[in-house]
């Protein structure tokens, strides 16, 4: 686990160094190998490539990700992204959708070459190792002086929108704008989420949490906002109702109403699972 050695290793440093962003599991070895220096999976080794490891709905690192330091002292994971109680197609019912028990850095993996791929599209004229380096400079951990990247986290949870607005104006300015409410982070999640919201020109925007039967649980913005210029809105949810009482496990609504010129008007929905 040096970077060098192993076969596929050295594969994905050449692809890397032709330009190729490389996105690559840690590895689920953590609790098999429990005590090594480290449990990498290679090419998790490879020292030009982004790395992600596994978190949990809720941000804790999940006990089977594979941890560092490479065998020359590096630190890896890079990232971390969700990798456990994920939601994919069934594999038995072309409709239908499983979840809870499909876990893996596996699935934390593409999650981290989205953002790439993200970032990517929104400024073409990057190169790989500056996509790689907004993703690392712009996850959790890194933006908390406090706290150094380690060998269980690396840099930090993953932030697409952060990543993109890391590298700059110009070519994110041309990124189309529309109204939009994102899905909340995390979800499901315990006990505070965050609700993210862009909107293309000035309006006034009401965000509100109502239960599965569409009683209404908490104001959470109320009030006239600018134009997002590429940085989305974020409010927050601790999970309680408008009279400070934690409400119980169960789906939620998030619904933003925005009023304003063409463009800006509209009612969105999100559906969020608290879990208690």
């Amino acid at each position: 686990m040096n970077g060098r050695t192993a076969v596929i290793t050295r594969a994905a440093v050449m692809a890397a160094r032709k330009g190729v962003i490389v996105v690559n599991s840690a590895g689920n070895d953590a609790q098999l190998r429990s005590g090594m220096p480290n449990t990498l999976t290679a090419p998790a080794d490879a020292d030009s490539i982004l790395t992600a490891g596994a978190v949990t709905p809720y941000g804790v690192r999940a006990g089977f990700s594979s941890y560092g330091p490479t065998a020359d002292g590096r630190i890896k994971p890079d990232v971390m992204a969700v990798g456990t109680s994920i939601q994919c197609a069934d594999a038995y019912d072309p409709t239908g959708y499983t979840e809870g028990s499909i876990q893996g850095t596996s699935f934390s993996c593409p999650l981290t070459a989205g953002v790439a791929a993200l970032a990517l599209k929104a400024h073409p004229e990057a190169t790989a190792m500056q996509i790689i380096d907004a993703i690392k400079k712009t996850a959790h951990q890194a933006a908390n002086q406090a706290v150094r990247p380690d060998n269980l986290y690396g840099w930090g949870i993953i932030d697409a929108q952060a990543a993109i607005s890391y590298l700059g104006g110009g070519p994110l300015s041309s990124v189309p704008q529309v109204l939009e409410l994102y899905q909340n982070y995390p979800n499901p999640f315990n006990p505070g989420t965050t609700i993210s919201f862009n909107l293309p020109a000035p309006a006034e925007v009401k965000l509100d949490v109502f239960d599965i039967l569409g009683r209404h649980v908490k104001t959470l913005v109320d009030g006239t906002f600018p134009a997002s210029g590429g940085a989305p809105f974020r409010a927050a949810w601790d999970g309680t109702d408008d009279g400070g009482t934690k409400v119980a496990s169960g789906v939620y609504l998030c619904r933003m109403e925005a009023k304003g010129n063409a463009g800006t008007e509209g009612v969105l929905i999100r559906k969020m699972m608290m879990l208690r």
